[in-house]
């Protein structure tokens, strides 16, 4: 990675103005249901699974995504894996904190199957005013007969699906995010505080904006530096939580520099 801020996540972007989600189907219209999370929920295996039919389509679409991404022109990206489609943008609203419209209507197969197969495939978010330039270059990459408009974000937390004219799902983005949350909500209620678990959950519900610096001093002055040359090692918290990697290297890092660092966890 030459430079982690052109790391894309699926997080939706809402302060970008007007944006279409463009799907980028690999398995072009296959739609494959076989060893699926849908199959799995009705106890069933399938007949035939998800698979790459042909690699140098793989190739030209990582290709053409490493060019869209260099040139500023994608928001969010998220692959289409466990769950399908469905899965994949639900999880893009809830990083976004934010209402998806939905169409279907440019897509063949089954609706059933169309929300839910697990082929190979992504969903980049795209300033409108962007999408014809995208658009333009997957066809360039041999993928324009795979990537449709599905979509755009609304402002009313309501996550809605609808194919042809006909409302296929509406459901509160809060609802399904909670539900999405609940088994992690129960084992960090029995693996930590029960209270903090129960706060964390109340959250999702809550018009939150995240966490917000306040500093306290001028991060452009220079305080450690005088401190360094005379000598005195200042104590520097090195803050890490369950899951957390790294602590041992960014103390290091400090500890060449002349702190002295704390393990807080």
């Amino acid at each position: 990675v030459e430079d982690v801020r052109g790391t894309l996540t699926p997080q939706l972007r809402s302060d970008q103005g007007d944006s279409d989600l463009i799907l980028i189907d690999l398995g072009k219209g296959h739609n494959r249901l076989g060893a699926t999370a849908l199959a799995q929920v009705y106890k069933q295996i399938g007949h035939e699974g998800a698979d790459l039919d042909d690699a140098e389509t793989l190739t030209r679409f990582f290709d053409v995504i490493q060019e869209l991404n260099r040139d500023g022109l994608l928001l969010a990206y998220h692959d289409r894996s466990d769950g399908g489609l469905l899965a994949t943008l639900a999880e893009m609203a809830f990083a976004g904190r934010t209402g998806l419209n939905v169409e279907l209507d440019d897509l063949p197969g089954e609706p059933l199957a169309l929300l839910f197969n697990e082929e190979l495939g992504a969903v980049v978010q795209v300033r409108h005013t962007d999408t014809d330039d995208v658009l333009k270059a997957l066809h360039d990459a041999g993928l324009g007969h795979c990537s449709q408009v599905i979509g755009a974000l609304n402002d009313d937390q309501q996550i809605r699906v609808s194919r042809t004219g006909k409302l296929l799902l509406e459901a509160s983005r809060v609802e399904l995010q909670q539900a999405w949350s609940e088994v992690t909500r129960q084992m960090q209620a029995l693996r930590d505080n029960p209270s903090c678990a129960e706060e964390e959950f109340e959250r999702i519900a809550a018009d939150d904006p995240g966490i917000q610096v306040s500093l306290s001093f001028d991060p452009a002055e220079d305080v450690a530096g005088p401190m360094i040359a005379s000598g005195v090692h200042p104590k520097i918290a090195i803050l890490r939580e369950q899951g957390v990697n790294g602590q041992l290297e960014m103390a290091a890092s400090f500890h060449r520099a002349g702190f002295e660092c704390v393990d807080v966890h």
